[in-house]
């Protein structure tokens, strides 16, 4: 009688490290010189609009989400920008942390682990609708230099 053995080969591949997750970069790091002056000037014509009978933090929400929807959406971002037009930085580094949390009906923004803010939706502030407003968006003038 004859034995037979069967040998069953069966190919392990080792786990592979993937390469380590790139930390957020805001699109508007990545704009042209071009790009930041026209959303400089987008950002202080809205300023500018608003109603003068509004206070400095209404104002600042205003400024806020604007910035934000153009994906202006990091704290050292929205502390350059909103310095460029005017407001105080104090006031700006401050707001965002105030105004944001998980509450649709009470805060403004969230912001997630990698620090990026988004707005909430369904809040409005007493200076104007962000909302109603056109937004920035970069390829009005040109994406990333192209």
């Amino acid at each position: 009688m004859q034995k037979w053995s069967l040998d069953i080969v069966i190919a392990v591949t080792p786990a592979v490290p993937t390469a380590p997750i790139e930390p957020y970069v805001s699109p508007a790091e990545r704009w042209t010189s071009q790009q930041k002056g026209r959303f400089i000037q987008e950002l202080q014509h809205l300023v500018d609009s608003l109603p003068a009978t509004s206070n400095k933090h209404d104002r600042a929400i205003v400024a806020i989400h604007f910035c934000i929807k153009a994906r202006v959406d990091m704290a050292s971002l929205l502390r350059g920008y909103l310095r460029l037009v005017g407001f105080n930085t104090g006031h700006i580094s401050s707001l965002p942390q105030h105004e944001t949390g998980d509450r649709p009906e009470g805060n403004h923004w969230t912001r997630n682990k990698a620090g990026r803010y988004t707005n909430t939706p369904f809040r409005r502030c007493r200076a104007t609708d962000p909302f109603a407003l056109e937004p920035f968006t970069p390829s009005v003038v040109q994406r990333n230099g192209r």
